[in-house]
């Protein structure tokens, strides 16, 4: 899992080639079988070469990566400024931000060619074909919305989804839902189960972060009861947009 873990935070570009190579050295691989070692070895060896025949010169990627990081870094400095007491994560993620602009970054090239060969190699594929449901619910959760998320079809989808409501993993069935925000998944499993545990602050931050596709319509018809129509009510700076003005105004009729 932990081999994992690395490979996709190079996948979504968090890390360069040479923080790779370093963390998966640390990795104890005694308890490997001698297929998997050499298998592991071989990955090392080809992201070497691969470093060997590529330059380190900033692409156009890399350089729009560290403008956007700039304009980050940019708004929540002010943000941090403004206000007297700002979070603390807010202030960890500020210097995050600010060391990754100081690290250098693999160009297209570069990242390409270390994700093919990362890809296609077989202790990879091999390990992660063998993660559970759960574990690999796990992963996807290490991110709150991932750049490039691991592909999934329909059917896993749902999986993954039965897996965490198997283990009551709350916080990552919402992430779930953000990092495939973009594809046409249905999550309307996970808004039941919000509703079947009675987790308002879960589902109006689903509504909050994946807005239409929680299928407003139906959530709308499932609210009844005071408490929640309260709730929803109280939420309005969370969940509005996406809820219309019109669909708030519904609610407060219910409570009269």
């Amino acid at each position: 899992m932990d081999f994992q873990k690395i490979c996709k935070k190079y996948f979504n570009r968090y890390i360069n080639s040479a923080d790779f190579l370093s963390e998966l050295k640390e990795l104890d691989i005694s308890k490997l079988s001698e297929a998997e070692q050499t298998s592991f070895s071989a990955l090392i060896i080809s992201i070497e070469s691969i470093q060997k025949e590529t330059t380190n010169e900033a692409d156009e990627l890399v350089k729009t990566e560290y403008q956007k990081i700039q304009e980050s870094i940019n708004k929540i400095d002010s943000i941090v400024k403004q206000v007297k007491k700002s979070p603390q994560e807010l202030r960890d993620h500020l210097k995050e931000l600010k060391d990754s602009l100081k690290k250098p970054r693999d160009n297209f090239e570069r990242w390409s060619k270390i994700s093919d060969a990362i890809s296609q190699n077989k202790y990879y594929q091999d390990s992660f074909a063998t993660l559970t449901d759960e574990q690999l619910l796990e992963l996807i959760a290490q991110d709150i919305k991932a750049p490039r998320p691991i592909p999934l079809d329909d059917k896993k989808f749902d999986a993954l989804i039965e897996a965490g409501i198997k283990t009551d993993a709350r916080e990552s069935l919402w992430r779930l839902a953000l990092n495939y925000r973009e594809e046409d998944f249905s999550i309307r499993k996970i808004v039941d189960y919000f509703f079947n545990k009675n987790d308002l602050w879960y589902l109006t931050e689903l509504i909050s972060a994946v807005g239409e596709k929680t299928d407003l319509p139906y959530i709308l018809d499932k609210i009844k009861t005071p408490e929640e129509i309260k709730y929803f009510l109280e939420s309005r700076p969370i969940i509005c947009p996406p809820f219309t003005p019109e669909q708030m105004e519904t609610l407060e009729k219910r409570l009269k």
